[in-house]
């Protein structure tokens, strides 16, 4: 039987391109850190024990400040938390794949 010259450099090609990927390492994982900031206590104001009106007043515009900043804090470590788990889930297989089982 005569052996096709194409056919044999199609084999050889294949066989070169696919043991070069064999050999390759895989690429290491993303390792996101949690911003300082994020980990920070939240300080809420408090009242002082002998409070006046004036005293209401000013924690009561203090503490929304202190509450909107502790939210951003939890704001930045949700998105960082976030971020690393987009970056360890593997990406989803080609349709190649899942059609011919590879």
């Amino acid at each position: 039987m005569r052996k096709r010259p194409c056919l044999m450099s199609a084999l050889l090609a294949t066989f070169a391109m696919t043991s070069g990927c064999a050999t390759a390492r895989p690429s290491p994982v993303p390792r996101l850190t949690l911003p300082s900031v994020a980990s920070e206590p939240c300080r809420l104001t408090t009242l002082p024990a002998e409070a006046t009106l004036s005293d209401l007043d000013r924690a009561y515009a203090a503490r929304a400040t202190d509450l909107a900043l502790c939210e951003g804090k939890r704001a930045l470590a949700v998105e960082a938390f976030d971020a690393q788990q987009r970056a360890l889930t593997p990406l989803p297989r080609p349709f190649w794949a899942r059609l011919f089982g590879g």
